[in-house]
């Protein structure tokens, strides 16, 4: 294997082991319908939600 397509392939494997991790947090912000970015998020989220 030429060392191009050996980077391609480590390529390929960091990014499934990224998207296996980031996915099921992607769809569980949908899931709620909401998402809020930003320093304040966590205030504007526990006041909106009265947590």
């Amino acid at each position: 294997m030429g060392m191009a397509k050996m980077v391609v392939v480590e390529l390929k494997s960091q990014y499934e082991s990224i998207r296996q991790e980031i996915m099921p947090a992607i769809d569980a912000v949908f899931a709620e319908n909401y998402f809020i970015l930003g320093e304040h998020a966590p205030r504007v989220t526990s006041e909106f939600f009265n947590k």
